[in-house]
């Protein structure tokens, strides 16, 4: 008989191990039950932070006022995190300089993180530095012989140094002067290069795309502006000169018709215009095409006054008194926005910022024939409201702007003509 397999009898052995089953199961379902609340709890938690924070409106984005050298040009992002404040202003301190100062730029020279400033005096003929301690207040001038009539300033990096040079306009030798930043706020001697006859104004912006910093200037007595390609060694090709209306005395640049091209913009005195030059990208220009203005433009400024991503003009004009508000198409063509007649005469080179903290860009415009800073806060549609007048200034030829004591509020310097001096305005907004 063949043998059989046994078989094991298992009733036992198989509730047993039925009821460690259930025990175990069990335990697993508890513990799932729990895991299952904390989540929960967790999720909810989240949530109703989440909520609070939105409801709060603490979170915003962020705000930045960005200038560079290289274009000459303003553009500000939107902001939801800023309190708007009153425009004012400290009683100005000023600084002696050369003789008869006009010209002026702001950066910062000996690489301290803190703003300082330059000036051009005219009758003079020299450059002073004015080194900032961070804190509103600034360091004894150096000066350095510039040139006959020194007009007007620039600054960049025309030596791939990663140091700040400045260049100056000398009206009464028909060249530039570049002086060359060591970094720790002294300079070399100037090194000249012939532009056209009497230059009053410059600009600095790459204009062939080459990445190489070129200067442009405002030739009043030849009616052009001569453009100087950068080497990039310091060193500057032949000018290249291109007509504008008589009488230039300011020049900005700026992409105007959106190609990516740097363009320039000059506001032509005795012809009562505004020349635009479109550029190529290869460092030349298109012939001008002109805008009627009020008599007698003398200062012209670029940035995006309405909020549509598209650069606009303001044009100061002496005889009548005011700023005029261009707004750009985005193709090179502009069209009139507003006027706003100034309370007192002779308005000279302007300057933008965002004074009040809206976001905003608002203007500071010196008056050369009185002894007042008009300050005009902008509604960021072309227009301008609330004016603030300051006095302390004397004959007032141009306003550049920055943050002199790094309390995240936008002051000004202005150079006065008449006694010789830097004045300073600290920002008290609050």
């Amino acid at each position: 008989m063949s043998q059989l397999l046994k078989i094991p009898t298992t009733t036992t052995n198989s509730i047993e191990w039925t009821h460690i089953f259930l025990i175990v199961m069990g335990a697993i379902v508890r513990i799932s039950l729990v895991v299952a609340a904390v989540i929960l709890i967790i999720f909810l938690t989240r949530s109703n932070t989440s909520i609070t924070t939105t409801t709060t409106g603490t979170a915003s984005t962020t705000f930045t006022v960005t200038t560079t050298t290289t274009t000459m040009t303003t553009t500000m992002a939107t902001s939801t995190n800023r309190t708007t404040c009153n425009l004012s202003f400290a009683t100005t301190v000023t600084y002696t300089t050369g003789s008869g100062p006009w010209g002026m730029s702001i950066a910062d020279f000996n690489r301290d993180h803190r703003l300082d400033i330059v000036v051009a005096n005219y009758i003079a003929g020299t450059l002073d530095i004015f080194l900032g301690l961070g804190n509103g207040t600034f360091m004894r001038r150096t000066t350095y012989s510039s040139g006959s009539l020194s007009y007007a300033t620039a600054v960049g990096d025309f030596n791939q140094d990663n140091q700040i040079d400045v260049v100056v306009a000398n009206a009464g030798e028909n060249n530039v002067a570049v002086f060359f930043g060591y970094g720790n706020g002294n300079f070399t001697s100037r090194t000249l290069f012939s532009v056209g006859v009497y230059p009053v104004a410059v600009v600095v912006g790459d204009f062939n795309q080459d990445n190489r910093l070129d200067i442009a200037s405002a030739n009043h007595n030849d009616a052009n502006v001569s453009v100087l390609l950068g080497f990039g060694n310091g060193s500057f090709g032949p000018q290249s000169t291109f007509a504008v209306g008589i009488s230039p005395f300011t020049i900005a640049t700026g992409d105007f018709n959106q190609d990516g091209r740097l363009d320039l913009v000059t506001a032509n005195y005795d012809s009562h215009t505004v020349s635009i030059i479109l550029g190529y990208g290869n460092g030349l220009f298109a012939s001008q095409t002109t805008i009627a203005t009020s008599n007698n433009p003398y200062s012209v400024v670029v940035a995006d006054f309405n909020q549509d991503n598209l650069l606009d003009l303001i044009v100061t004009t002496i005889s009548v008194s005011s700023i005029t508000v261009f707004l750009g198409r985005g193709n090179g063509s502009f069209m009139l926005c507003s006027t706003f007649n100034l309370p007192d005469t002779g308005p000279y080179v302007s300057a933008i910022a965002d004074f009040n903290r809206d976001n905003l860009w608002d203007i500071a415009i010196p008056h050369y024939t009185a002894t007042i800073i008009s300050v005009l806060a902008g509604f960021g549609n072309g227009t301008f409201g609330k004016l603030l007048l300051l006095s302390g200034a004397n004959r007032p030829g141009i306003v550049a702007v920055g943050n002199f004591n790094d309390d995240n509020r936008t002051d000004f310097g202005v150079v006065n003509y008449g006694s010789s001096t830097l004045g300073i305005y600290l920002n008290t907004c609050a």
